[in-house]
């Protein structure tokens, strides 16, 4: 079958109105409440030279990267995978660095997922990066900052998926680096089963703590796990963390897991998800990344968090917005009463689109109800107010209409 004449790659963001608008504006309150916190905004390049580009900060990604040539060098480029490991990469490169630093940033992000994963290729993300401070106060302002921008936006109803990585590294100290790989992958997919009968089979110790681990999903439950020395401590720092954040589970859910191991080449410690109630894939993904950095000599302390911008917005279910947008409909022969008043509304600061297409007026308030467009102005001897939200014709004059609507512009509806 022939393509469509136009068609678009699978995974590409593409926004119809009012979405571009919905999530630029979503995107500037999230920025603008990050700075409250100190994170300033910071940005990178779409694009960076693959062979510049630290090969132990970006292993995680190398197989999703989106390569082209550079005419000018022949070099290969890779388009953004991931801001985190930009800005990482950033900071390491400047010999003076004054820690801690605090970053936030809203990029788009490139990555070549396979089609059939139903994942997209091309997504933008909002985060904050925390650098250079490795006590839990750190991680608590992390997780912090990212429930109260959510309850800012007005999303509820989350849950908060929180683990420790060090925990299943601790719990399957090996030296058989294949073995280590089998495990974490078995965990990874919660084949709990699978990991202990693999456990016993090397005689570890810890083989009979999987059950227990695996069962624990509240904080109260923890007390009845029977360990010591460095798990012990692994495990209380989640205890430690709740204990700082002070969670509101009358709007939060916290779910526990223990033998969280997602990702385990990029989060090292403290991580976590969250999510919005019914909804599979995660809002946020956040947590310690740092210690990826000991492989170039040089550990940083590393925490942060970012946002999918669309499937908040789509957690949001917002479709529609309040135009402020007023539509003249001209009905005069040459039209130039109408060009005036869209003129003096602008200078205004008012919103307004002319009514060019000849039809008669009950089509144009049609036109502009679907538009979602609040006033219309219809021009003749006289000009005609209608409030189209409420669909009645306003009794006042044009100046007095005008003087009104800039002196409450945000109440008129």
């Amino acid at each position: 079958m022939d393509k469509p004449f136009y068609s678009i790659p699978s995974g590409v963001r593409e926004l119809f109105p009012p979405l571009p608008a919905i999530s630029r504006k979503i995107e500037q309150e999230i920025i603008e409440f990050f700075s409250l916190y100190g994170y300033e905004e910071i940005s990178t390049p779409v694009f960076m030279y693959e062979l510049h580009m630290r090969n132990e900060l970006f292993e995680p990604f190398e197989s999703t990267f989106f390569k082209l040539t550079d005419r000018n060098t022949g070099e290969t480029l890779v388009l953004r995978p991931d801001v985190s490991l930009q800005i990482l990469q950033m900071v390491l490169n400047k010999r003076e660095k004054l820690l801690p630093l605090r970053f936030s940033y809203a990029e788009d992000v490139y990555r070549d997922m396979p089609p059939q994963a139903g994942l997209m290729r091309e997504f933008r993300q909002i985060g904050v990066e925390l650098l250079g401070l490795k006590e839990l106060e750190g991680d608590a302002e992390i997780i912090g900052v990212v429930l109260k921008v959510f309850k800012k936006i007005g999303i509820n109803n989350l849950v908060l998926r929180l683990g420790n990585t060090e925990i299943i590294n601790t719990a399957v100290k090996t030296k058989d680096e294949k073995l280590k790989r089998q495990l974490i992958s078995a965990f990874s997919k919660k084949n709990f089963s699978l990991a202990k009968s693999m456990m016993k089979e090397k005689e570890m110790e810890t083989a009979d703590l999987i059950d227990v681990l695996s069962s624990v999903t509240e904080k109260d439950q923890i007390k009845k796990i029977n360990v010591k020395g460095e798990l012990k401590a692994e495990i209380n720092k989640l205890v430690d963390l709740l204990d700082i954040i002070q969670v509101d589970t009358s709007l939060i859910k916290v779910f526990l897991d223990l033998l969280y191991c997602e990702n385990t080449n990029y989060h090292r410690g403290i991580a976590f998800e969250i999510y919005a109630k019914n909804t599979g894939q995660p809002l946020c993904i956040g947590g310690r990344y740092g210690k990826i950095t000991e492989f170039l000599g040089e550990y940083i302390p590393a925490t942060g968090f970012t946002l999918n911008l669309d499937r908040v917005v789509q957690s949001l279910n917002i479709h529609k917005i309040d135009k402020k947008t007023v539509f003249v409909i001209d009905r005069t022969s040459d039209k130039k009463q109408g060009r005036m008043i869209c003129e003096i509304l602008r200078e205004k600061g008012i919103p307004s689109v002319r009514d060019i297409i000849k039809r008669n007026v009950t089509d144009s308030l049609v036109y502009a109800r679907e538009m979602g467009y609040r006033w219309c102005l219809i021009v003749e001897k006289d000009i005609e107010i209608y409030n189209v939200n409420k669909e009645v014709f306003v009794q006042v004059d044009f100046e007095r209409w005008l003087s009104e609507y800039i002196d409450n512009r945000n109440a008129m509806g």
